[in-house]
């Protein structure tokens, strides 16, 4: 099927959707979103708001890849978060699905390729058996963080600011932060972008009851954002005297009783981290130091303990979406992939980005969830990392016209927000990514401890960071020194 034998319904609505906002979130420098002038351009300049954004990469002219196979491995169907950005079968009139095959359909016409998924239930397993074997079995491969560091180190993977000739990432098709946070000494070898949406569903988001906020006279959190006080603090206090033992058993059950914060174990490293608490930071020589333990981290983290910990505001909880969804939940933190979950909810709920520690933070900061938010990475044994590169190229500006608005404008912008603020908060969460190679990583269990301090309502910080400490230095150190021993193929 040619692109303009594609339906021009959806399209036209697509591209009706992509004038008004998709560029915004989709370039996470978290500074100037303006796409470079180079890399786009405009199918109307009469005026601003009229205006089509197109982006489209460089292809030298003459490119003809002559029907090449190109593989990209992804999670198979096997998995809750199976990659829907290039497994599907033919159109059906969902956005996303459509989205994505038009993607497919404009990759392939322009560089003469055919695109090949290879669904796999352990990508990262197959992953190392077919490089071990010196394999060139995919050319593309999308793998979660947290079981790729010993992959990283073995050496699989394409340095890709060096190694893979067309691939650019000051692109406004890739996460500006991913590509500066995930680099160890200079060097690069995974990135998130529009070539695939998935990451963006593993987020972290707080989503409130409106109709709650409403009836209980609360504060706007709205507003409170506006106010830049959107704090550890100031959610807590909108929660204060909310909890309800509507049952008359002595205790808070979430599903039964009025509650008022729903989490998982998964959020207390989050939380931390959107507080500017991070595990390392990178130094001039971009080599992660372990900046963890200070006074304003334990001062923060008593801040969370004294609001996660407490019954009356807090609770620990599986069940956590569906009584928000019940309407007995004033808020809930969780990833952006539970959104779609509540579309028959019949209270409104708002969306809210995770709290700053303190006022004069400077910036939010949002957090993928490592385990799962699979990365682009180029194995080492693929034959033409040139030819690869630009391919990624393509995919993922491609990905910006089509898939992006899709997701975006379509899903979560108009059919799974309930109001015009909720777009807003989209906006800052997408353009605050940050990525915490330690958290990324697990070096050391860090993730691991701090996810046990949440289970197990533990507020003696200290003493659990005391016992891994060590492990977690000894873990960065190692990481450092085996990057610095990776060599480029150029």
């Amino acid at each position: 099927m040619k692109i303009a034998k594609l339906s021009s319904l959806f399209l036209a609505a697509l591209m009706l959707l992509s004038s008004v906002s998709c560029s915004a979130p989709a370039d996470t420098a978290g500074n100037d979103t303006t796409a470079p002038e180079a890399s786009v351009t405009s199918a109307d300049t009469k005026a601003p708001e009229e205006t089509k954004i197109v982006y489209s990469a460089d292809i030298p002219e003459g490119t003809d890849m002559d029907g090449y196979e190109f593989r990209i491995m992804v999670n198979d169907e096997s998995h809750y978060w199976v990659d829907i950005n290039f497994m599907h079968e033919e159109e059906n009139g969902n956005y996303i699905n459509d989205a994505v095959l038009f993607r497919e359909r404009a990759a392939e016409e322009k560089l003469n390729i055919n695109l090949l998924p290879i669904p796999s239930p352990n990508a990262s397993g197959a992953t190392q058996k077919f490089v071990s074997a010196d394999e060139d079995a995919s050319d593309l491969v999308f793998l979660s963080p947290a079981g790729t560091m010993n992959l990283i180190t073995e050496g699989m993977f394409l340095e890709l600011n060096r190694d893979v000739p067309n691939l650019d990432l000051t692109n406004p098709w890739w996460d500006q932060n991913a590509a500066a946070d995930l680099s160890m000494v200079d060097k690069l070898f995974m990135v998130y972008g529009d070539i695939s949406m998935m990451y963006k569903r593993t987020m972290s988001v707080c989503l409130f009851n409106k109709n709650l906020v409403t009836d209980l006279s609360l504060a706007n959190p709205y507003e409170l954002v506006e106010q830049n006080n959107w704090t550890y603090e100031s959610v807590a206090a909108l929660g204060k005297g909310v909890a309800q033992d509507i049952n008359n058993d002595g205790a808070y059950t979430m599903g039964e009783d009025m509650m008022v914060t729903g989490y998982s174990a998964d959020q207390l490293p989050i939380l931390l981290i959107s507080g500017g608490n991070f595990i390392t930071t990178k130094d001039d020589e971009d080599i992660p130091q372990l900046t963890f333990y200070n006074e304003r981290m334990v001062s923060a983290y008593e801040t969370l303990a004294s609001w996660l910990f407490n019954d009356e505001l807090a609770q620990l909880s599986g069940g956590s979406i569906d009584a928000f969804g019940a309407g007995k939940l004033l808020m809930v933190l969780c990833e952006m992939h539970c959104i779609p979950h509540l579309r028959n909810m019949e209270e409104d709920f708002g969306i809210l980005p995770f709290p700053k520690y303190e006022a004069s933070q400077d910036r939010y900061y949002h957090v993928i969830n490592p385990n799962v938010a699979c990365a682009m990475m180029i194995p080492i044994t693929v034959a033409d990392p040139a030819q690869v590169g630009l391919v990624a190229e393509v995919l993922a500006a491609e990905g910006k016209n089509y898939i992006t608005p899709a997701y975006y404008d379509y899903n979560l912008t108009s059919r799974d927000t309930r109001d015009e603020e909720s777009v807003g908060m989209l906006d800052i969460i997408f353009a605050t990514t940050t990525y915490d190679a330690a958290h990324i990583y697990d070096l050391g269990g860090v993730g691991t401890m701090l996810r046990g301090l949440a289970s197990t309502k533990n507020e003696n910080i200290t003493s659990a960071f005391e016992k891994i400490s060590k492990s977690v230095q000894k873990y960065i150190d190692r990481s450092v020194e085996k990057y610095q021993e990776i060599e480029g193929v150029n």
